[in-house]
């Protein structure tokens, strides 16, 4: 079977058996004994739409095709006829919606709040509690059991709940609305030879034979929410980025089921890929037989949300049924500046009817076959179609990195193989257009598609084909530099030294910015003496011999005294679930005698779930002084300001470290930057 987002919540492979339904996408009932009407509802066999929206005559396998893509979010509103009548939204005392799905998780339900009832982690609302605080009271209240929360891209949480339960969350005036959790899998079918690649960089057929590109996305982040990635394959070489895994009871993103594996050679793969130096990361999201629930995968979409480097894209060659609780997250996942490139489906069906290919701004793709046809693997398995398609890849017979070793090649077919192709040129135009929005890199790519060139039956799609090279932009080959600094304060003095990096040339300028409104400098390595004591927010903007640019920002802390402060900015990243953890190193010279007695540090660790931390300081003799030992909440970071330690046993020469171990599993982040005074 081919690979790719199903209209039966299947990702790669939406055919793999499923019979054709009647109904598809989210549906709204009231609830009378909810699973009762849950079972009774999906028995249903009328469908109304909403008063604007045109009538189908026997819509394929109960699609619901909607005008345009822009309306078909807005446009469906749905009610279910059980017998000869129609249940109505709401019943009497039932506040909130509860929406089904085709393959239900039983038990299982998201609870979407209401925007006045919690906050997201990037919002301050005085007096509002964050969402995983009131996940809790609410599942503790409903007497319901709380599976998980999320804290960035949907204000809401999961829970197992029976009828009672159900129906008081239903009842309960916070609930915007209620989603039943939805079965997604994967299935891999294997064929023959790649071209995908070679297809990419030329406008017409034939073929040939090679793959030119000006940019090998160096620097960009390349997030695949899939079923992990083989770490050790040779395709991706020093260039894994930190994980996370989705998969309830097991953190590791590693690949046993070799999905994820394909799909990241084809993005960055340094044989298969597109964008053959940006840094893959591996977002477990689907099991060992390709199987998910729509709840993990919001999870996997918030979680790269909060930790994602830009620029970025995230690729999902997966699909549920329509969920509301999928397209708000992916919504908002855009809306922190990440791209985010979807499969079409591989059912014969319309892109429309399911999640997240029918979310409006996210790039929609379909496959195409070696002589630029929409691909027909069989007459059901047939590559997605409809007005929610952007544009259509090659998606048959593509070859990409194996998982039964660390140089093994596998041969696969469908949507998920399309998506990863422009997943890899949203990284290469993001390379030399890093500061792009994801709108700006979707028009890019569907404007830069070549027109007129894919034969079949499009119904409805638009005839546009995935190009690679663009016009204009920074030079050929170039990767933007990566801008990085340390500093050492003396009194109201501090020395920053530039270590900033270009990849493929030279550091051409730089400009700080120190924080207190001086003028900015363009020294390498300037001094700056600052008028008063205090913690100033320095940057320094680095751009290189081709143009790009890069900032990076840190705080300095001055004082009156003759002390000094030592600080690291660089990013470390801390391993999820990793006893030994990682260090950040500072290293004091030039000083004589031991440190004072009140010496202070300060730390700022970016992490989604500050419980999970363990902070020490170890001195340069290996003496280690606890900061922090997993105590807090599940709030994101560890911040600490100017934190009194009696250092005065220790020399003050030698190797400072910050250590950082994460002991629990799911939540990663790194450290941001550190700095010790005395």
């Amino acid at each position: 079977m081919p690979c790719g987002a199903a209209t039966n919540g299947q990702c790669c492979g939406g055919a793999c058996g499923a019979a054709p339904r009647t109904e598809r996408g989210p549906r709204v009932r009231a609830v009378v004994g909810p699973k009762t009407v849950a079972a009774r509802a999906r028995r249903a066999v009328h469908v109304r739409r909403d008063a604007g929206a045109r009538s189908v005559r026997n819509p394929p396998c109960g699609c619901i095709p909607s005008h345009s893509r822009r309306e078909s979010m807005n446009r469906r509103i749905l009610s279910v006829a059980i017998g000869a009548s129609l249940l109505s939204v709401a019943l009497p005392g039932l506040g909130a919606e509860l929406r089904t799905v085709e393959r239900p998780v039983e038990g299982r339900y998201i609870v979407v709040l209401k925007n006045q009832t919690a906050r997201l982690s990037a919002e301050s609302v005085r007096g509002v509690s964050d969402v995983p605080t009131v996940a809790r009271t609410m599942s503790n209240k409903h007497r319901a059991k709380l599976v998980r929360s999320y804290q960035h891209v949907l204000r809401g949480f999961v829970v197992e709940a029976d009828d009672a339960s159900l129906a008081q969350l239903l009842r309960d005036p916070t609930v915007a609305y209620v989603e039943e959790d939805s079965q997604g899998s994967i299935y891999a079918t294997q064929n023959n030879a790649t071209w995908g690649i070679d297809r990419t960089d030329q406008r017409n057929l034939p073929l040939s034979t090679t793959y030119t590109y000006d940019t090998d996305a160096a620097g960009v982040h390349a997030y695949i929410l899939d079923t992990g990635i083989r770490a050790d394959h040779t395709e991706f070489t020093g260039r894994m980025g930190n994980g996370f895994s989705a998969r309830p009871g097991d953190p590791s993103t590693a690949d046993c089921h070799g999905h994820g594996t394909h799909v990241a050679g084809t993005v960055a793969g340094t044989t298969w890929g597109i964008a053959k130096k940006a840094i893959v990361h591996p977002i477990r999201t689907f099991n060992c037989q390709g199987g998910g629930q729509a709840s993990e995968a919001i999870a996997a979409i918030d979680w790269v949300a909060a930790n994602h480097i830009k620029p970025a894209v995230a690729n999902m060659s997966f699909g549920f049924p329509g969920s509301t609780a999928i397209d708000d997250s992916v919504n908002n996942l855009i809306n922190s500046g990440v791209v985010v490139v979807a499969a079409a489906g591989n059912s014969n069906d319309d892109a429309c009817s399911g999640s997240p290919r029918r979310v409006p701004r996210a790039l929609t793709i379909g496959a195409s076959d070696r002589n630029d046809a929409r691909s027909v693997w069989s007459s059901s398995q047939q590559s997605g179609w409809g007005t929610c398609v952007d544009l259509f890849a090659p998606g048959t017979d593509i070859i990409s990195a194996g998982i039964s070793s660390a140089t093994a090649s596998a041969p696969n077919s469908g949507t998920s193989m399309a998506t990863p192709h422009v997943a890899g040129v949203a990284a290469l135009y993001l390379a030399t257009h890093p500061s792009a929005t994801p709108d700006e890199v979707h028009a890019a790519i569907v404007d830069n598609a070549t027109p007129g060139k894919i034969t079949g039956n499009l119904r409805g799609s638009p005839n546009l084909l995935l190009h690679s090279l663009f016009s204009g932009g920074p030079g050929p080959g170039n990767n933007a530099p990566v801008a990085n600094f340390t500093s050492s304060a003396s009194g109201l003095t501090v020395q920053f030294t530039d270590t900033s990096s270009d990849s493929d040339g030279t550091i051409a300028s730089r400009s700080w910015n120190f924080g207190d409104g001086s003028p900015a400098s363009t020294a390498a390595n300037p001094s700056k003496t600052y008028a008063a004591a205090g913690t100033y927010t320095v940057s320094l903007t680095v751009t290189d011999d081709d143009g790009a640019t890069h900032t990076k920002t840190a705080s300095v802390t001055v004082g009156t005294g003759g002390v000094q402060t030592y600080s690291n900015t660089v990013d470390v990243n801390i391993p999820d679930n990793n006893a030994t953890g990682v260090t950040s190193t500072i290293n004091v010279a030039g000083r004589s005698g031991n440190a004072p007695s009140n010496a202070q540090v300060s730390v700022d660790i970016q992490h989604t779930y500050q419980q999970d931390l363990i902070v020490d300081l170890v001195a340069p003799d290996g003496s280690v002084y606890n900061l922090w030992n997993r105590q807090g909440n599940s709030s994101n970071n560890v911040i600490i300001v100017n934190r009194v330690v009696n250092l005065s046993s220790e020399p003050l020469n030698g190797a400072w470290k910050l250590r950082v171990a994460d002991r629990a599993s799911i939540d990663t982040g790194y450290i941001n930057s550190w700095s010790v005074t005395f």
